[in-house]
Formats: structure tokens, sequence, C-alpha cells
């Protein structure tokens, strides 16, 4: 029966009644819920959802603190222009160095040597054998980016006091990469 036409009076008042109007598609009416039904239907529902049977718990495996301590970190990755070998960035040697991993698998080829300062693979060259990384000097977080090529010494290509540079990406042609640094403005890097 439509809301409208149903007296105000013949809707009880009492605790026992819950009254919601349901909308439709057409003229709204109302429901009568009683509050006994609702608390029923709950009870059953939680009762119906109660407490299963747990799985017997397994026995977790125990390692010593070697085995965390004697873990390898591995990342970045920069393909060989002859796609033979993957540039990364390891931690074998106690320092993060660079690395040549050979695509067909093997022991990787250690291109940094350093002891102390981190050493973060960047890119091989698209049509050569150079790479590019980039290392701080002890931590100061002031990233360089050097240029190595193979049988060569580094060279800073970003050098100065408090500058801090990134290498960004080879241009499409791979004639020219992209560099930001800090070195116009301390505060940001452009």
């Amino acid at each position: 029966m439509p809301e409208d036409s149903m007296p105000e009076d013949s809707m009880p008042e009492d605790s026992m009644t819950d009254t919601r109007r349901i909308e439709t598609g057409a003229a709204p009416f109302a429901v009568r819920f009683p509050a006994r039904a609702f608390v029923l239907a709950l009870a059953w529902g939680l009762f119906a959802c109660g407490p299963t049977e747990e799985p017997a718990p397994r026995e977790a495996a125990r390692y010593d603190a070697r085995t965390f301590f004697e873990t390898e970190s591995v990342f970045g990755a920069s393909f060989s222009a002859d796609g033979s070998r993957i540039l990364m960035t390891s931690d074998r040697s106690g320092v993060l160095n660079v690395y040549a991993q050979p695509v067909e698998g093997g022991e990787p080829e250690q291109i940094t040597h350093s002891e102390t300062d981190a050493m973060i693979a960047r890119a091989f060259f698209p049509e050569d054998d150079r790479i590019l990384y980039t290392a701080d000097e002890g931590g100061n977080e002031l990233s360089h980016v050097y240029l190595k090529a193979p049988g060569e010494e580094a060279v800073d290509l970003t050098p100065g006091e408090n500058v801090r540079a990134t290498f960004r990406r080879f241009r499409r042609d791979g004639a020219v990469f992209f560099v930001t640094t800090n070195e116009r403005n301390p505060q940001a890097d452009d």
C-alpha cells in the first residue's frame, strides 16, 4: 500500500517495529521489519559465520644470521649495444659497484672496484661499450656522472664542489644524453 494512502495512525510506534522507506521506481512505500526478527537474523548470521577449525601451525623455517648477511642486492638494467650483456649494480663485493652480466649466464664482469663509495650503473652507450655510472664521495649524496670506456680510467663529467648530478636518458638517436644538476641552483636539479 503506498505510504501516501496509509493513515498515520495505522503505523504503530512501538519499540518492536522498525519502519524503513524503500524507494523503487514507482511511488515510495513503507515496509515494517519487526526488531525481534532483525535481532534473530543477526544472531543466526553471526552463529553461521562463527569460528572454524584453525589449520595446524606449520613449523617455520629457521635461518642463522650468516644466511641474511650472505645475500646480494642487484638492481638497474641497461643492455649493451650488441645485446650480449646487462649493466647492473651489485653489492657482491661488499660495496655497491658496477657489473656487466652476460645475458647467456655466468659470472658478471666487475667494472668498478670501489671499496668505499657506492657506484650506481646507469647505462651502456647505444653504439659501443662505454658506460655511464653515478657515484658520490663518502656518502655525501652529491653524486657525479662518470664516463668509463673499456680499459680506461673513469672521467667525471660533472666536476665541482657541492654539485649533485644525475643521468636521465639518451636522446632517441643515441647521439646525446641528458643530465640534471644542481649547479645553477643548489636547491633544484635542472
